[in-house]
């Protein structure tokens, strides 16, 4: 029995150990580089004083073909097509600009 009065306070309302959180699934280099290849046809990247610029081109999936174009002024992001956009590649463009503004970007379609 414990017998110093703050000690019994705090073994009783301490709270009890949980199981610890779950682990992420990690996946290894060579799947991620496999699935990269398979998803992004080319990939390049330019950069000027004032901010820079990528353009992805997938390479599978029903947006095979499509160029994105990501292009930072040094305060925001925009989010583009490369070339004629049909009405789903655009959703494309709308559905990337909200994730990044879900992760605090400030993002803008272009």
């Amino acid at each position: 029995m414990v017998s110093d009065p703050l000690m019994r306070v705090l073994a009783t309302t301490s709270p009890v150990a949980s199981a610890p959180p779950p682990v992420a699934p990690t996946v290894d280099a060579q799947t991620l580089d496999a699935v990269a290849q398979q998803l992004v046809k080319r990939l390049s990247v330019g950069r000027t004083a004032s901010g820079g610029a990528v353009r992805v081109e997938l390479g599978a999936g029903p947006y095979a073909g499509t160029g994105i174009v990501l292009t930072n002024d040094g305060s925001a992001v925009h989010v583009g097509l490369d070339g004629d956009a049909d009405e789903d590649s655009q959703q494309l463009v709308s559905r990337l600009v909200q994730r990044l503004r879900s992760r605090g970007m400030d993002a803008y379609e272009r």
